[in-house]
């Protein structure tokens, strides 16, 4: 079922200059499985800090889609396609810095944009993986298909006609960044895809 916001309830296209601005970071712990089977003492286990490590940077190239067309049914598994341009991304006016600006769509900007990053986890899987971002206005991030976490977006399903249940500004989608947690469930050892469908109204 598609939970959209009535167009009434949104500032108009018209009214409301449309930004498209994503930011993701992608923390991992070391695992703490390994550290606590290990022969160490309880009590070197408990009081060793575990090191994150960044595996998705900001300014990290990802693969993006911005098109009036939805993507295919599994775009949020397949690692080829769409073209390839650094974090963060944005449209239109007051986006403060970006490295990419998605091209324009005629005769409109479409509601969704889409992108994918691939990346590789070496080892045991981590203990806690995090993914942090912010965008104007929803969005939705899912790693290996697994929907993970979303940000003014109802519940339910999502397409490409969803809209967003919150439409803030620029500065204070940046100024309120997002953190969801991946389960250890989601993830693989070796090549993972962070999928994310950014929403803007």
């Amino acid at each position: 079922m598609q939970h959209a916001v009535p167009h009434a309830a949104l500032p108009t296209r018209a009214s409301r200059a449309r930004r498209v601005i994503v930011l993701l970071l992608v923390t991992i712990l070391a695992t703490a499985t390994a550290l606590l089977a290990s022969p160490a003492t309880p009590t070197s286990a408990a009081t060793q800090t575990l090191k994150p490590t960044t595996v998705v940077a900001n300014g990290a190239p990802w693969r993006y889609l911005s098109s009036a067309t939805a993507p295919a049914a599994n775009w949020k598994t397949l690692t080829t396609g769409w073209t390839v341009a650094n974090a963060p991304f944005g449209r239109g006016i007051n986006t403060g810095t970006i490295s990419t600006r998605l091209p324009t769509v005629t005769p409109k900007a479409p509601l969704s944009s889409y992108f994918r990053k691939s990346f590789t986890i070496n080892g045991a899987i981590p203990a806690k993986t995090t993914v942090t971002t912010w965008a104007d206005d929803g969005v939705v991030v899912w790693v290996n298909g697994r929907e993970v976490g979303r940000s003014n977006v109802a519940t339910g399903s999502v397409t490409n006609k969803t809209y967003a249940t919150k439409a803030p500004p620029s500065g204070a989608a940046r100024a309120t960044p997002v953190t969801f947690t991946v389960p250890a469930s989601a993830l693989v050892a070796g090549h993972n895809v962070l999928a994310v469908q950014v929403i803007s109204n």
